[in-house]
């Protein structure tokens, strides 16, 4: 009777834990994409140029919404709700890490100025000192624009010179993702 009994409230424990761990399964079927481990191991073996197609639109969709797998926004739009407004989103990037002691009068490099009022002109269609042949931004083309280049350290790759800018660290992801969007969205004011 005792062996009854054992098995009787050891019955009474396992499927509760069966039931909760089937609910917990349950959630895992699906992530908020609509993909679950089922489908993405089917879709794979069975159509790879729809699985590929598929991760393509979905990486699409992310990088145009902005949103990231830790839910920051990275939206580069996010000022105005549309295009990236240069006075609004770019000209405070100058502002804060370009103008004092470099980009100014009196800075290292007062030939370049990105002050408010004056970057805009300084930027846009203007060749570069460095590099005389590629604009400092060439509208609507962020690889043939040297700011760009400047920005991620890839001047040399071009045949520039000189320090990656700005001095001192890089910008940050969003702040590089708002240049990009400014410049190959045609670098408006």
């Amino acid at each position: 009777m005792k062996n009854v009994v054992g098995f009787s409230q050891a019955k009474s424990l396992i499927f509760p834990v069966f039931a909760a761990l089937g609910l917990a399964l349950g959630g895992c079927a699906g992530d908020d994409m609509g993909s679950t481990d089922t489908d993405d191991t089917t879709a794979s073996t069975t159509n790879p140029s729809t699985d590929s197609e598929s991760s393509e639109s979905a990486t699409t969709s992310d990088s145009e919404t902005g949103s990231t797998s830790d839910g920051t926004d990275t939206d580069p739009t996010t000022t105005t709700g549309g295009a990236v407004d240069y006075e609004a989103d770019i000209q405070p990037i100058w502002d804060a890490r370009c103008v004092a002691g470099c980009h100014s009068a009196g800075g290292s490099k007062p030939d370049v100025p990105l002050g408010p009022g004056e970057s805009h002109g300084t930027l846009v269609g203007k060749p570069s000192i460095q590099l005389p042949s590629m604009n400092m931004v060439e509208p609507e083309d962020k690889d043939n624009s040297y700011l760009w280049h400047k920005l991620n350290n890839a001047q040399a790759d071009v045949g520039g010179s000189g320090s990656s800018m700005p001095l001192g660290g890089m910008l940050d992801a969003g702040d590089l993702a708002k240049v990009e969007s400014w410049i190959d969205g045609g670098a408006g004011m």
